[in-house]
């Protein structure tokens, strides 16, 4: 097979995800009275590929100063800045102010409603889910 008939698997456009309570439920919105969702790019996005060499290099970096060793933070660590990574979007604000999208802000957010982190990462690895059709 010619390699230039083989298509181009991306996932940088971003599925749309409505985030859910801890019974299952939808949330919605206060303000605007809609699901509450986010955009997140998937594991075969340039955003995933990007944050996971920076976490690779920053890994490299520790080991050679001598701090190789992983631990349970540092890999919860890395998986909420993979995550963070491919947020596209979303509606948080605080105190009426725009809340960026950061890896600090999603620590915040996945603090308060720590089921959204498995929703998040289960729609980056739902690779079938960005390419049906919508």
């Amino acid at each position: 097979m010619d390699i230039a008939e083989l298509d181009t698997v991306a996932e940088d456009d971003g599925i749309v995800v409505t985030l859910k309570d801890v019974t299952g439920e939808p949330m919605i919105a206060t303000d605007t009275q809609q699901p509450l969702t986010l955009k997140v790019a998937g594991a075969f996005s340039d955003r995933y590929r990007a944050a996971q060499k920076r976490l690779t290099n920053k890994r490299i970096q520790a080991t050679k100063r001598g701090a190789g060793d992983l631990d349970a933070d540092a890999i919860e660590d890395n998986e909420l800045a993979l995550e963070a990574a491919c947020i596209i979007e979303w509606p948080f604000v605080s105190g009426g102010q725009p809340f960026p999208i950061s890896l600090t802000n999603w620590k915040a957010l996945v603090q308060k409603q720590p089921q959204w982190q498995g929703q998040v990462w289960s729609a980056m690895h739902d690779h079938a889910g960005f390419f049906a059709p919508r």
